[in-house]
């Protein structure tokens, strides 16, 4: 359970912006009924410059009182990062961690995810992508996952091909694997690809009503062509908001789009 965030070719004062607003979430952003206040269980945030990855700074420790997070954010701006992905995290399934801190970066992607997958062992995982899990977490199994998918496309270069090993995935899992939400961020620093989904026949998302928790909102800023993406939306007189719908994949890149991948 968490609180994701993106942003796409804003300006440094606006992403200086953002990030404090999402470092707040740490402390207010929304949790469901019965649940205890706050995102505290580790926060991280990459940056990336055409392309390549030119910041990246993880910590088990509450954003909201992390003097590391301003110092990150900072080097965010100072690398003058075009691409940006922080994460907060509410601990579900792994202890409280730096390796078990998001997002996860392998093979030239970094990942942030915000749900629960209850039945993560159960994920099918090849031997080669098995040794590249670190932590104890279900959402690195199913980072590993999608990675596996993607693979076994022909044509790993090209943006939609990547796209269709990221539906297999997430569709074999809605079909065969419990869970409450898949909600993340994939970015291989140049294109995105952020899902929202949750399980709505899952007892435990009927009974929380966890739908209002696993919101993602796409932002667009048209006077720049920046792109913001939310758990939450923040406030912006500039910026235009649209709640994903329940099972959308956006991939956004040199021709942003979106898509339905559950029937």
């Amino acid at each position: 359970m968490c609180r994701l965030f993106f942003a796409q070719n804003a300006q440094p004062e606006k992403i200086e912006y953002y990030l404090r607003k999402f470092q707040l979430m740490a402390e207010n952003g929304y949790v469901p009924d019965g649940y205890s206040r706050g995102h505290h269980d580790g926060w991280g945030m990459i940056g990336f410059k055409k392309g390549s990855v030119a910041a990246l700074e993880k910590s088990s420790e509450d954003a909201s009182e992390d003097f590391l997070y301003k110092k990150a954010s900072e080097q965010i701006l100072n690398a003058e990062c075009d691409l940006v992905i922080s994460h907060l995290r509410k601990s579900s399934v792994g202890i409280v961690s730096d390796i078990n801190t998001h997002p996860f970066v392998k093979k030239g992607f970094s990942f942030c995810h915000n749900g629960t997958i209850l039945d993560y062992k159960n994920i099918p995982i090849e031997m080669e992508y098995e040794k590249l899990i670190d932590g104890a977490t279900d959402s690195e199994r199913f980072f590993m996952f999608l990675l596996q998918h993607i693979a076994k496309q022909k044509d790993q270069s090209n943006p939609h091909s990547i796209r269709k090993g990221i539906e297999i995935a997430v569709q074999y899992i809605n079909q065969h694997i419990d869970y409450m939400g898949l909600n993340f961020i994939l970015t291989d620093g140049t294109n995105s690809w952020i899902l929202r989904d949750y399980k709505e026949n899952n007892p435990i998302v009927q009974e929380k009503n966890l739908e209002k928790y696993y919101t993602l909102y796409y932002g667009e800023n048209k006077q720049n062509k920046s792109i913001v993406i939310s758990s939450e939306i923040i406030v912006d007189p500039d910026v235009v908001w649209t709640p994903f719908n329940n099972h959308e994949l956006y991939e956004i890149g040199s021709v942003d789009s979106a898509v339905h991948i559950i029937d």
